[in-house]
């Protein structure tokens, strides 16, 4: 035990690169760290957060179907002006070569237009992840369904990333690119970062290394659309904030008022330096257990269980039978 107590102690203090490389990001610059300047201007645009939730209600080999919601609370002077909910049911089925995912408005399970548009995922994963999928793009169409809404001084920050990882992803993101134009700042901000340096370091501890004191961000030198930010002085969490690739967007003085911003909605104790308005997003998108159950029952009682009984694992089943006794 003291073996291996010396050596978590000698990984967790190592001594911080100079400059530390990352594949994703490239060299990081611990020089340029910016300090977040509160000034006498204060921000005068809506901030729109927008996060996602889902959970199964049916999971087999072949198909899945899940509860999926959206969340967009809208803030103006750090108060809450505006949230709009989009919830409804998911059904992704295996093909031959593809997986549809097919929505059905959470009230008559008639097809609901919108936010849900039906999709097709032609990656190779399995249909509980297809579904994943298909609530980020949903995710991103709550985006667009918001930009008529808001100005150009307006601020759209999303939980998550905003880079692709899948091909309608990629797709839905250009479309996004193109509508934004002249229209709100789109940003997110990715709460869990696993970045490791070429030496093998956690990237986020060596940053809290080497930063200032108080609030600031560092941007990447290889993607300018990319940084860290701490949002504030008492809080230990970094986070990674990224933005459309715009040039309007790549200027030091709005990066400064978006952070300023984000910095005045980010002061709730239950998670110092976080912006509230994620903290809500959050709560009103999750689908939980609770509900969860509510919604097998009502599933249930509309479908032909013993039919579907052979298809579920003994795990699924034996759930839903705990939902119906």
């Amino acid at each position: 035990m003291d073996e291996l107590r010396e050596k978590i102690n000698n990984i967790v203090h190592k001594v911080a690169e100079i400059t530390p490389i990352t594949k994703r990001f490239g060299k990081i610059n611990l020089n340029d760290f910016k300090s977040i300047n509160i000034g006498n201007k204060k921000f005068d645009g809506k901030i729109c957060f927008i996060d996602g939730g889902n959970n199964e209600l049916i999971s087999t080999p072949s198909f899945s179907l899940q509860f999926i919601r959206t969340a967009s609370i809208i803030f103006r002077d750090n108060k809450r002006i505006k949230e709009e909910i989009n919830e409804a049911y998911c059904l992704a089925e295996k093909k031959k070569d593809y997986i549809s995912c097919t929505f059905f408005n959470s009230n008559d399970m008639e097809e609901e237009k919108g936010v849900f548009e039906d999709l097709i995922i032609k990656e190779n994963v399995s249909v509980s992840k297809a579904v994943e999928y298909a609530r980020r793009i949903c995710e991103l169409r709550t985006i667009i369904k918001n930009l008529e809404k808001l100005e150009k001084e307006d601020i759209v920050v999303l939980d998550g990333s905003l880079e692709p990882t899948f091909e309608e992803d990629k797709r839905t993101l250009e479309n996004l690119f193109e509508l934004s134009e002249g229209k709100a700042f789109i940003s997110s901000l990715v709460k869990t970062n696993r970045i490791l340096t070429e030496e093998g370091n956690d990237l986020l501890p060596l940053l809290s290394q080497k930063a200032p004191r108080g609030k600031w961000f560092l941007k990447s030198e290889k993607n300018g659309n990319i940084s860290f930010v701490k949002l504030h002085e008492k809080s230990n969490h970094i986070f990674r904030f990224e933005v459309l690739n715009r040039k309007e967007h790549a200027e030091p003085e709005k990066y400064n008022g978006i952070f300023e911003a984000l910095v005045e909605n980010s002061k709730d104790p239950l998670f110092m330096g976080y912006p509230y308005g994620l903290i809500i997003a959050d709560k009103r998108a999750k689908v939980s257990n609770e509900e969860l159950s509510f919604l097998k029952t009502k599933i249930i009682t509309k479908i032909d269980f013993k039919a579907l009984k052979p298809h579920l694992s003994s795990i699924d089943a034996h759930d839903i039978l705990d939902v119906i006794s």
